[in-house]
């Protein structure tokens, strides 16, 4: 199989500067509320930008209690991800405040798409490219410096999920890597720096 490095070089978001990025949308607007329902989908399923432009209403669903949505991804590989309650109320305000309602819409139609500027109406699916302009835009206005992207977005989900206590094949699962080995290289890089022996060296309070 081809060679995976053995460290991201991506930056992610702290939880603190997720957070702040989820507070830069206006949410009472229908292009805020979509904006902001994307950014958490990005942070909270860890998708990427493509896949997030992929869902349609048909891959929503519910299964033993769960809100869901069946993710098509790298090579046409699907799997199944839960919807939490604020996810799905944060999607839902989108889809009501554009006039959209999950039993009017057909399946093939897309859930997140473009809004026309004069109407303010619904339009074709989303690009990756938007979703990427859409990403830079609210890191610039969160006020957070570092070089963000929706990749980004992935890593940080990733990686809170791995703090959080899943394991590596909970992590790979939900991904949707199909190599363990791409998965242990965010475990690997967030070790690296939590646990690097440079914390062990300490000149504050030696004297001059």
């Amino acid at each position: 199989s081809p060679r995976v490095s053995g460290s991201s070089r991506t930056q992610g978001l702290t939880y603190g500067q997720a957070a702040r990025l989820l507070e830069a949308p206006d949410r009472k607007t229908l292009k805020g509320a979509r904006d902001y329902a994307i950014l958490r989908w990005l942070l909270q399923l860890g998708l990427r930008r493509e896949e997030v432009c992929g869902v349609t209403l048909a891959e929503l669903g519910e299964e033993r209690g769960h809100r869901t949505v069946r993710i098509i991804g790298k090579g046409g590989k699907d799997r199944v991800l839960p919807i939490k309650p604020s996810l799905w109320q944060a999607t839902l305000a989108y889809l009501e405040m554009s006039g959209r309602a999950l039993d009017r819409e057909p399946g093939t139609a897309p859930l997140f798409t473009s809004i026309r500027q004069r109407t303010g109406e619904a339009a074709s699916a989303l690009s990756p490219r938007m979703v990427w302009y859409i990403v830079e835009r609210y890191v610039r206005a969160a006020g957070i410096k570092k070089r963000i992207s929706p990749h980004s977005l992935r890593h940080t989900a990733i990686t809170l999920a791995l703090d959080a206590g899943a394991t590596i094949r909970q992590a790979q699962t939900y991904a949707g890597h199909a190599d363990p080995k791409t998965t242990v290289r965010y475990d690997r890089t967030r070790e690296d720096l939590d646990k690097s022996a440079a914390h062990l060296i300490d000149f504050d309070d030696e004297e001059a």
